[in-house]
């Protein structure tokens, strides 16, 4: 007869346990299926790990995009006092999980082990380190880390070691359907903005394109709402609203939307809205807060458009720009704003091209003209006949219309009245008072300074008139007492008559001393503002020498005037039209601000300089004075002391074949007419 032994209470606890191991195990297994996010997948999966170690810690690293390690999720690090460790321990502690990446393979570190040194490997804290790593295809994309009791027999913990090893399997499965996932995504991505581009480069009428990009570009990005506006002189007009087959510019949400863009277009950096306007500038809040409050969006992003400049180095200008809303949604998906800026890169291209070519001059008559070309070929005879005649009427256009002659020069804008501020004194500048842009009072004071060698002197020339003055009493009642020879008295004269002239050479020292003084206190010569940059960083505690130059001062209240550089070789040009026209009149210019190049304003020529200058960059110029017309000046907010300008001067009337191309016309003249002797 044989007897079978129950099981005892131990071991039910330990196959309860491996139950519950396996199950956590099937779940880890499942979520690593599962399509969820990072946020979602790693604190649910190292929380069964911790779970089936019977685990008090751990934590998840992952590189990043440059490679570098980075805690992406933990448990409990603050109770092992990871967040107690010093520097160096750290540094060790990062040496170990490089190390554990380099291997690829999984490990357990004792308590306090490895070596003292910041550059070395090892574990800083009292608890049993167990790590894997998360290895993708063979390459290594994290580490799974585990902190134990310290006390585990090696036994125990190499079952840690290959538990961990099994699970971070599973982990790497979860990041590897996650790759597989983003690729899936970025080619539907692909497929998409191929299909985009070709429809926005399909058409060159303005409207259309406009109309594609807002429709299809709504359906790229994933927002409820894409408009695109676009310049048109000073103003911005929306041409196009995604779901909209005509555009009501005169709706109110239209015009507010409009207003909104030309600020931001303005400002010339895109503006980002999700509900809150702080920091905004006020122009843009003002019209952000009208917009919204009127069409009731939750989230506006408003991307400015760049034109496209073939040189890379030249300033790209504004000329439109992409409103991208979310209606319903504050918080829109993080790839919204990525994939508008994609459209952007797209369509601020073809947008700008298709107004380009819809700029053209006559652009129907060239048309018809290519279509006309187009039929002539195969035909020789006839199409040599078509160029001749071609040729024929240009040269006649050339040669007999007249057309204005206007050249041009780049300058300034300048007040009339400037004065240049010098140090009248050598010294240290002790103070300042005034700023670039600051408007100062005439005989303000704007700058102090100071010069330990002038009250040196000043005290040195008082003392020396004191004590001659002293003599001199002396001397003046020596010469009255009654005891005093007649030749000690004729010696006496001869002393006070030298002390006399002392003193008064003492005085005209103390004079002009003083003077010196109060020349170290610098005071403004006009009403005005400062046009000089960077008076502080310039001067502050600095020496600065007699006569040195320190602010300039410019009444920009008084009559301005253009400072025009033109080149040498046009300059004969001018004072032949200035000739033909009379000294009683003024040739007429033309010019425009760089800071609002679409006005044009008018002026007189005022004055032509008989000096060549040598200006570095531009050659030999001529400076030339222009009066602006008083009825016909800029915004006083847009004119400041300095702004670029570009002049042209009219000249009269000439052919059109001289006006386009008489630098040629005169080269020919200047360069091989004089060498053949004419």
């Amino acid at each position: 007869m044989s007897t079978t032994e129950a099981p005892g209470p131990g071991a039910s606890q330990i196959e309860k346990t491996k139950q519950q191991i396996r199950r956590l195990v099937s779940e880890i297994a499942r979520l690593s299926e599962t399509d969820v996010s990072d946020e979602e997948f790693f604190p649910n999966y190292l929380g069964r790990v911790l779970a089936a170690l019977a685990a008090p810690a751990g934590a998840v690293w992952l590189r990043n995009e440059a490679g570098v390690l980075e805690l992406v999720y933990q448990i409990n690090l603050q109770e092992v006092g990871f967040d107690r460790l010093g520097e160096a321990a750290q540094q060790r502690h990062g040496r170990l999980l490089g190390q554990i990446l380099t291997n690829n393979r999984g490990t357990s570190v004792p308590a306090q082990s490895g070596g003292s040194e910041a550059d070395s490997p090892g574990n800083p804290t009292d608890y049993l380190i167990v790590a894997s790593p998360l290895a993708v295809d063979g390459a290594p994309e994290g580490i799974v880390e585990v902190f134990h009791n310290a006390s585990a027999a090696p036994v125990v913990q190499q079952g840690y070691e290959r538990f961990l090893n099994q699970v971070c399997e599973l982990g790497a499965g979860f990041l590897k359907n996650r790759r597989l996932r983003g690729l899936v995504d970025r080619q539907h991505l692909w497929s998409r903005l191929e299909s985009f581009t070709r429809q926005v480069h399909t058409s060159l009428k303005t409207n259309a394109v406009a109309y594609t990009v807002a429709n299809d570009g709504r359906r790229l990005i994933g927002c409820d709402r894409v408009s695109v506006a676009m310049r048109h002189g000073r103003k911005m007009r929306i041409e196009a609203i995604s779901g909209q087959d005509v555009v009501d510019r005169r709706a109110n949400l239209t015009q507010l939307m409009s207003r909104l863009v030309e600020s931001v277009v303005y400002a010339g950096e895109p503006l980002t809205y999700t509900g809150s306007t702080d920091d905004l500038p006020p122009r843009i809040e003002e019209a952000l807060r009208d917009y919204v409050d009127e069409g009731s969006s939750k989230a506006v992003f408003v991307l400015p458009l760049k034109e496209t400049q073939e040189d890379p180095e030249a300033e790209s200008k504004y000329y439109g720009a992409l409103v991208v809303e979310q209606i319903e949604d504050n918080q829109p998906e993080p790839q919204l704003r990525e994939l508008a800026e994609i459209v952007v890169r797209h369509s601020e291209t073809a947008l700008y091209n298709s107004q380009r070519y819809q700029r053209v001059f006559l652009l129907p008559v060239w048309q018809w003209m290519g279509s006309q070309v187009a039929k002539l070929k195969g035909r020789g005879l006839a199409k040599f006949l078509a160029v001749v005649m071609l040729l024929v009427g240009i040269i006649g256009v050339l040669a007999l219309v007249p057309g204005e002659f206007r050249l041009e020069g780049d300058g300034k804008l300048q007040p009339q009245l400037r004065r240049e501020v010098f140090a009248i004194e050598g010294g240290v500048i002790s103070k300042i008072n005034v700023d670039h842009g600051a408007r100062v009072k005439k005989d303000e004071v704007i700058f102090e300074l100071e010069n330990l060698d002038i009250p040196k002197q000043l005290t040195e020339a008082v003392m020396q008139l004191n004590n001659a003055e002293s003599e001199l009493d002396i001397k003046t009642v020596q010469f009255g007492l009654p005891e005093t020879t007649r030749e000690q008295k004729i010696q006496l004269e001869g002393d006070m008559a030298a002390l006399k002239t002392n003193i008064e050479s003492y005085k005209d020292d103390v004079d002009i001393l003083k003077r010196k003084i109060k020349n170290l206190v610098v005071r403004a010569p006009i009403d005005g503002v400062v046009t000089t940059w960077g008076i502080e960083e310039r001067l502050e505690n600095r020496p600065v020498q007699q006569g040195g130059l320190l602010v300039t001062v410019a009444d920009d209240k008084g009559p301005w005037v253009l400072e025009i550089k033109v080149p040498e070789d046009r300059v004969g040009h001018i004072l032949r039209a200035q000739e033909e026209l009379g000294d009683d009149q003024q040739l007429d210019v033309t010019y425009v601000l760089a800071t609002d190049p679409e006005q044009r304003y008018k002026g007189k020529v005022k004055k032509i300089s008989r000096i060549t200058e040598v200006v570095e960059e531009e050659g030999n110029v001529v400076l030339i004075t222009v009066t602006p017309d008083p009825d016909d000046m800029p915004d006083p907010e847009t004119m400041r002391p300095g702004a670029e300008v570009k002049a042209g001067i009219i000249c009269g009337q000439r052919p059109l074949g001289y006006v386009f191309f008489h630098p040629a016309i005169d080269a020919f003249y200047y360069k091989v007419l004089f060498w053949f002797g004419y």
